[in-house]
């Protein structure tokens, strides 16, 4: 084994370095390095929680698009469909709610938004329309207190992120032994 240094409070082996020796690894350094190694972990989780949270929380929109009618079901973005509106696209003219129902369906195992057109009247059936409408997208959480639990979720997760780099500070670091818990 190469050795460093004769003077005091060196390494004399590559083992010292990697279990901490006397140097500054069993210190500050040390500390330093689990924390920045733990912050990063913790960051891509709540990064990734944070994401599917927003995701399963945001209602989206639909706006104008283009929908023929007069041909039974059609599925629509989302898993279910609010606020609907339908327009005539040749003449801008209301389609009456009673010329198409919205509901609920399930396409290839999912639940999915549909639109059925089969009973519009002559004067809109077989035309374009332009329909607007609110959806839940896929895994959006209809419940609000649950929508209200995944905020939670990431507030605490970086909480436990900070709680954990000060627990590391403390326990091996300066920062213990100014507060004489070392």
């Amino acid at each position: 084994m190469a050795k460093f240094s004769k003077q005091p409070n060196t390494f004399t082996r590559k083992s010292q370095i990697l279990s901490g020796g006397k140097g500054i690894l069993k210190t500050d350094g040390k500390a330093i390095i689990i924390s920045f190694l733990a912050a990063i972990i913790a960051v891509v989780i709540i990064g990734a929680i944070a994401n599917t949270e927003t995701f399963a929380s945001t209602k989206l929109n639909v706006d104008n698009q283009s929908q023929i009618t007069g041909t039974g079901v059609t599925d629509l973005e989302g898993k279910v469909a609010t606020g609907f509106s339908a327009f005539n696209a040749t003449n801008n003219i209301t389609v009456p709610t009673t010329n198409y129902s919205i509901g609920t369906g399930v396409t290839d195992g999912l639940p999915t938004a549909q639109i059925d057109t089969a009973n519009a009247g002559v004067n809109f059936s077989g035309y374009l329309w332009n329909v607007t409408y609110d959806y839940e997208p896929l895994g959006y959480v209809s419940d609000g207190a649950s929508r209200t639990i995944l905020a939670l979720v990431v507030l605490f997760g970086a909480l436990a992120i900070l709680v954990t780099v000060v627990v590391i500070l403390i326990k091996n670091g300066t920062l213990g032994n100014l507060m004489g818990r070392g």
